[in-house]
């Protein structure tokens, strides 16, 4: 008990740093892409669900390629997942 409250006071500024401002993958994917001149698309693929409890499935997609693929509660969840993906299969 001890050990973990010391361990999460020293973490504490970078623990409040990530919930504050969490990774922006789109961003990150599209900064990359640029210093390469090319430029994502994000396409929804699929919408599962009710009005109230949809999930979605979306891609990204760099001169026509999937490059990554996510799914999410929303659009955007989705599109932040495809993004991560990419840029892991984009090499980081």
């Amino acid at each position: 008990q001890a050990t973990a409250e010391a361990v999460v006071e020293a973490f504490a500024p970078e623990l409040e740093h990530a919930l504050e401002h969490p990774v922006d993958y789109k961003s990150v994917l599209q900064e990359r892409l640029a210093r390469r001149a090319e430029v994502v698309i994000y396409r929804t693929i699929e919408e599962q669900g009710p009005a109230h409890d949809r999930s979605f499935v979306a891609v990204a997609e760099v001169d026509g390629q999937e490059v990554g693929r996510g799914e999410g509660k929303t659009k955007k969840g989705a599109e932040q997942e495809a993004a991560l993906h990419a840029l892991d299969a984009l090499g980081g």
